[in-house]
């Protein structure tokens, strides 16, 4: 999105000002401690204020930090450990990656 030449000026706007926010958003955030505070408790918060503006179902989008993993994703964890098991490491890939721990 560097090139935004092309872009309205009211489009050309909102992305300055939108720059503008995110970069002091992101040093006050950075500025400050959340030792005393949990994660969820955080999130929710923020996640309440940004609803106000954008709606939940957006809010909820914007704000999550991570995502709970669904049955597929579960499945295929599961599989790749059972195959990986089955098969073992196969002594080249042993090698290398025993000389690329001596790299690092």
């Amino acid at each position: 999105m560097e090139d935004i030449d092309n872009y309205s000026d009211a489009a050309k706007i909102v992305r300055e000002e939108l720059d503008i926010f995110f970069r002091k958003t992101r040093e006050r955030l950075n500025a400050i401690s959340y030792e005393s505070v949990s994660l969820d408790d955080l999130s929710k918060e923020i996640r309440q204020i940004v609803s106000y503006r954008l709606g939940f179902p957006n809010a909820k989008a914007v704000t999550s930090l991570k995502r709970s993993p669904n049955d597929w994703n579960i499945y295929q964890k599961d599989n790749f450990k059972r195959v990986k098991t089955e098969l073992g490491t196969p002594p080249l890939i042993q090698e290398f990656t025993l000389s690329f721990r001596r790299f690092t």
